[in-house]
């Protein structure tokens, strides 16, 4: 039980570092301000394609490099979180080294099935992640994640 205890609180330390790091490390500011830049440009576009309007068109295109530029940086905000999330992950796996035996086995009765410490992360961090990532770090999420729909 204690091992059990002890493998679930690693996970659960892992997903909060997890969100408070995403929340401090990406500049929420800056994306919202590039992701409501390139939805403007994305509009123009598709209405100058809708009214076949060949000058509006060119025009806008004119600026298609700019907004490229824009859509980097926002998706290096969101690598950020990537980062930031594997880096946890590789702490956390040396964590559970260090602090649970080798051939640490959980039974999971509902699958009927025993698994070491990556299948009870995996379980785990399913529900929790997302969870916590929602509460801790929602502007993070919805800014980098749903930027452009």
């Amino acid at each position: 039980m204690y091992q059990l205890a002890t493998a679930t609180l690693i996970i659960f330390s892992m997903a909060v570092l997890n969100s408070i790091l995403q929340k401090v490390i990406v500049n929420v500011r800056k994306a919202k301000r590039l992701v409501a830049e390139i939805n403007r440009w994305e509009k123009m576009r598709r209405e100058a394609i809708q009214r076949k309007n060949k000058k509006l068109f060119q025009r806008v295109e004119r600026e298609r490099k700019r907004i490229d530029k824009m859509k980097f940086e926002v998706d290096k905000e969101r690598l950020k979180t990537y980062f930031v999330s594997f880096g946890l992950w590789i702490l956390g796996m040396k964590l559970a080294e260090i602090l649970l035996p080798s051939g640490f086995r959980i039974y999971v009765p509902p699958l009927n099935i025993e698994t070491g410490f990556i299948g009870w992360y995996i379980m785990v961090s399913l529900w929790l992640f997302p969870l916590l990532i929602r509460v801790i770090a929602q502007e993070v999420y919805e800014v980098i994640y749903y930027a452009r729909k």
